[in-house]
């Protein structure tokens, strides 16, 4: 039986190939959700060990500051193409931080603000890329 398509559901990146660190476009946070999956679809890596990308992403919580809120394994040239998924759920509550901390990795921060988008650090001593795409998915 066919499914009805998710209209809370949307692309936070393309598929696209990245050799530098950088953040993508901001999306709104779409209203009346109880949560975000984000699944990061990780499709073509730089092909050394030491070449490595780390992928977040982030929310804008005061109008000025971007907030890491989901922070994915870092992925190296030597791993095999992969999919990472994880949930932000605000009615779970979060502790009190400093904003400028930094997030560990495979920890969220269950908070959402008006916009998202991802953000990526690329470490690549040969100018190889990491081809990647992020969807978002409101629950």
């Amino acid at each position: 039986m066919g499914g009805v398509p998710n209209q809370l559901a949307s692309s936070l990146q393309v598929s696209d190939a990245k050799v530098a660190t950088g953040q993508g476009t901001a999306v709104a946070t779409p209203a009346y959700i109880n949560g975000m999956i984000f699944i990061l679809d990780m499709t073509v890596l730089a092909t050394d060990a030491t070449d490595t990308i780390d992928v977040r992403i982030q929310t804008l919580l005061d109008g000025t500051n971007w907030l890491d809120i989901v922070r994915f394994p870092a992925i190296d040239g030597a791993d095999s193409a992969t999919r990472h998924v994880d949930m932000v759920t605000p009615a779970l509550g979060e502790a009190q931080f400093e904003v400028a901390s930094a997030l560990a990795v495979t920890v969220q921060r269950n908070l959402l603000g008006s916009q998202m988008r991802a953000s990526w650090i690329v470490v690549d001593a040969n100018a190889a890329s990491f081809t990647f795409s992020i969807q978002m998915v409101g629950v």
